[in-house]
């Protein structure tokens, strides 16, 4: 699952932080993971009292993990592994159930502290207009099922194969080649 990037945002202000805090914590992908808010909540509140330089794996295995006084961080990877599944749930959340939100969370990978970014806009490009009128006789072509591909490609689509439908004229998606006719 990929998001779209992202640009750090300098001038973030505490309430907004903390807004975005409260909307990753109250969704519904972070829901049942409880050690995974709990995490995700001491780092943003650290990052918050500005000592998000102060943030160690130690630190978060004792403070959120539970890990005893003295414990090894070379011999426990449990801080490292749950940051992990924290940065897959937050690339979820934001690429899912909070895909329109203005700051966004991250932390990024070998560090602690995390960084509220705004996405970047994804400029939407069309097609030249040549190879949007293409119109082409297809090979017979077999895929790896033995399947025959035959067909024309219309609008860079390749038309009706006993496999796969045609591109329709009316305006929906279609799977064969992901654009809208």
């Amino acid at each position: 699952m990929s998001v779209s990037p992202v640009t750090e945002i300098t001038e973030c202000t505490q309430e907004d932080k903390r807004l975005a805090l409260e909307r990753a914590l109250h969704s519904r992908t972070f829901a049942r993971s409880e050690q995974l808010r709990a995490f995700l909540r001491f780092v943003c509140e650290a990052e918050m009292r500005g000592a998000g330089a102060d943030l160690t794996e130690y630190v978060i295995g004792v403070e959120v993990l539970g890990r005893p006084e003295g414990y090894s961080p070379a011999e426990d990877s449990s801080v490292r592994t749950r940051a992990y599944e924290l940065r897959q749930k937050l690339e979820k959340l934001y690429s899912t159930e909070l895909q329109e939100e203005a700051i966004r969370i991250v932390v990024p990978k070998g560090a602690y502290a995390p960084q509220y970014v705004k996405p970047s806009p994804i400029p939407h490009t069309e097609p030249p207009v040549e190879a949007a009128l293409v119109v082409s006789a297809g090979p017979a072509v077999a895929d790896k099922a033995g399947h025959s591909r035959s067909g024309s490609a219309v609008h860079g689509c390749w038309q009706p194969g006993p496999w796969q439908p045609a591109c329709s004229a009316r305006r929906s998606l279609s799977w064969d080649c992901g654009r809208l006719h």
